[in-house]
This record gives structure tokens, sequence and C-alpha cells, in this order.
């Protein structure tokens, strides 16, 4: 899948975060013991994206609290880090 086919044609409000940085990964699932799995998708996510397109998100907490730093799987299995 392409970055343009996940970003939304419309972007939502959500006050406070900025769509940064979105690119293509090589990372797999199994490469997801160090971050966390998010049970919900957070809405700072799905402003930007569509929700339909996204399997799975992780969190890392490698940049610490000052940067918002996931990783997306997208339903067809592609790997994307987004940054805020």
């Amino acid at each position: 899948m392409e970055i343009e086919e996940m970003l939304r044609k419309q972007p939502g409000l959500h006050i406070g975060y900025q769509l940064e940085l979105i690119s293509t990964s090589r990372l797999t699932e199994a490469d997801m013991s160090y971050y966390t799995r998010l049970k919900t998708i957070p809405n700072k996510i799905t402003a930007f994206l569509e929700r339909s397109k996204i399997s799975t998100v992780w969190k890392s907490e490698c940049f610490g609290g000052s940067v918002d730093y996931y990783v997306i799987l997208a339903t067809d299995g592609t790997m994307f880090h987004v940054d805020f």
C-alpha cells in the first residue's frame, strides 16, 4: 500500500497534534517486541489516516515523552512509521 492511499482526503480536526512524518518500513510483526501494542487506534492517527486501512498500531517509547512515534500495520501487511 502506498502512503497516498493511507492519507485521508480531508484531514480531521485534532487539537495539539500535527502529522510530521510518515514513511514505509521494512519491519515485520516479529520485530515489534520492543514496541507497545495499542488496544485502540488513537484519534490523532485517525484524524490524518484512514481508519479502515489500519490493522494494528504500536507505540514506541524510544525517543522519550517528547515525541509521539508509532508503527502502523496496514490491512495489506505494509508497515508505516508515523511521527507527530
